[in-house]
């Protein structure tokens, strides 16, 4: 049972493979070893301060390859149109005061990064919100990638705008990443928010936050690893986990574990 002080954080990745840019990518092996989304699942472990995760998803093949954690699947519809929505519907019925999303491409997540992130939004006793973990883009390569959505910040870290592609005097100095949180008032409410013709355009579901006037906060992280959204991303990870130490220390780990 509950006790009145303790909150409760659930971490949710919404897992499909029909990715337009590259299909079945969830599934790639890295360095012919886990998957991808192994790697996303075996790292959400090490986060600290979540109470569990679990996968939601909507293929056979996920679930066949999390056959040992089985209790820890969530199938869902095939009709969403982004991770979002199929973690609103994964929560049904669930205990939580927050929800962690993490996106299924992000297999070199830092656990200590994440619980950093969890504990200022809990700090934060804010209602009917969403956070979005951010970081600096580094240079004009990025800037130009339409895989990469850029962002506008406020003053006080208020998420103000979001965009694909931008020009260099737009002054995006900002990028998304794979991680959200939402708090339980804004999932009981998300079924009243209206869907937007530019949110379905640019292909960027947070648009339909700002275009709600929901109110939406970054966290801004001081790590930047790449996630996956082409092939030749699959190539730099592995790259990363042979050269970086940092990296090269939990990959053993998961891979001893």
């Amino acid at each position: 049972m509950k006790k009145k002080d303790d909150i409760i954080v659930i971490g949710v990745i919404p897992a499909r493979l029909a990715s337009s840019r590259f299909p079945n990518k969830l599934i790639k092996k890295i360095h012919n070893k886990l998957t991808v989304l192994e790697h996303v699942w075996k790292r959400a472990q090490y986060i600290e301060n979540l109470n569990y995760t679990f996968i939601a998803y909507q293929d056979i093949n996920i679930k066949k390859l999390f056959y040992k954690n089985i209790n820890s699947l969530i199938s869902t519809s095939s009709n969403h149109k982004n991770g979002t929505s199929r973690v609103i519907e994964s929560l049904s019925n669930k205990i939580f005061d927050y929800a962690l999303l993490i996106q299924g491409d992000e297999p070199l997540l830092i656990d200590k990064e994440v619980s950093k992130f969890i504990n200022v939004v809990k700090a934060s006793k804010k209602n009917n919100i969403v956070w979005n973990s951010v970081t600096k883009i580094k240079n004009n390569i990025e800037l130009k990638d339409i895989s990469i959505v850029k962002c506008k910040l406020d003053k006080i870290n208020n998420i103000i705008d979001c965009k694909r592609s931008v020009t260099k005097e737009e002054n995006y100095k900002y990028k998304l990443q794979g991680l959200m949180i939402f708090d339980k008032k804004f999932v009981e409410n998300y079924k009243n928010i209206k869907k937007y013709k530019r949110t379905q355009k640019e292909s960027i579901e947070q648009l339909d936050f700002l275009l709600n006037k929901i109110n939406f906060k970054a966290f801004k992280s001081v790590y930047d690893y790449p996630s996956i959204n082409y092939p030749k991303d699959l190539k730099n990870v592995e790259k990363i986990l042979l050269e970086d130490n940092f990296q090269k220390k939990i990959y053993h780990k998961m891979i001893n574990d």
